[in-house]
């Protein structure tokens, strides 16, 4: 019973966390299918048709009012012709709580239409208790017009029902659904995300590019109370990132985030 409250508060505390966000509009709790983002098809396997060749990512969290709670994501996609390959590795946690994601997603381009699959390896631990889980994911995309796409995806497809004495080490069922507008240097994201026994959130994220190399982002959501503001930087094929995220936990998250790559 113990080991259930304390579950419970931790999968509360998880919810809560900016984790699937790796790099841009943090406050949306995922991430994007943006262009030359080696992310791109972390929360949306289905990916975003992008140049040619690798991607490699890699960002950092930090939330200092908790000693030892970082998060380090990794990031490697491949695109070729209408194929992408993409691996992704998230780990954070501290001694008594921790958690591991290693995912593997594909996807197709067929003129308008993008399909992606996903699987995914969990590993989560909870003081002496421990376990790994695999499972799937699913995702489309469609472009609706030549200024409004629309991405969906379907993720921890798989869940089982614990026996009584067991504690439910498992990640809760989601879907997401983002509406992506985008004119001249202006890109809009209207989000929704329904997480399974936490709830729906609602979320707006906002990118503008004043300049060639120079991107900022703005994202806000309504059940997590969520606010995040970023700053993009392009060096030929290099990207720097640097956020930081407000929400209903103490303290502010700091995110930074470094993405290159090559034909």
């Amino acid at each position: 019973m113990i080991l259930w409250l304390f579950w419970h508060s931790c999968s509360l505390l998880l919810a809560q966390t900016p984790l699937p966000g790796a790099n841009r509009l943090q406050a949306l709790g995922m991430d994007m299918p943006l262009e030359a983002s080696a992310f791109a098809a972390r929360s949306f396997p289905q990916g975003r048709q992008a140049e040619m060749g690798w991607n490699f990512g890699a960002s950092l969290h930090h939330y200092g009012e908790v000693e030892g709670l970082n998060a380090r994501q990794l990031a490697v996609h491949r695109q070729k012709s209408r194929y992408h390959q993409a691996l992704f590795i998230d780990d954070w946690g501290d001694a008594l709580y921790r958690e591991q994601h290693f995912r593997l997603h594909s996807g197709l381009f067929l003129g308008k239409w993008q399909f992606g699959i996903g699987m995914q390896a969990s590993r989560l631990r909870i003081v002496e208790q421990s376990r790994t889980t695999l499972n799937g994911s699913l995702g489309l995309s469609s472009r609706i017009n030549n200024q409004w796409q629309a991405h969906v995806a379907l993720q921890q497809l798989y869940q089982p029902l614990p026996a009584a004495e067991e504690t439910p080490l498992q990640p809760a069922a989601q879907s997401v659904l983002a509406l992506q507008y985008q004119r001249d240097k202006t890109q809009l994201f209207i989000t929704y995300r329904q997480q399974l026994g936490v709830g729906g959130d609602f979320g707006l994220g906002f990118l503008y590019q004043p300049m060639k190399d120079w991107q900022f982002d703005f994202a806000w959501s309504t059940f997590y109370r969520r606010l995040s503001i970023g700053m993009h930087y392009q060096y030929q094929k290099m990207h720097f990132h640097f956020g930081i995220l407000y929400q209903l936990l103490p303290g502010p998250w700091w995110n930074s985030g470094i993405e290159g790559g090559w034909p």
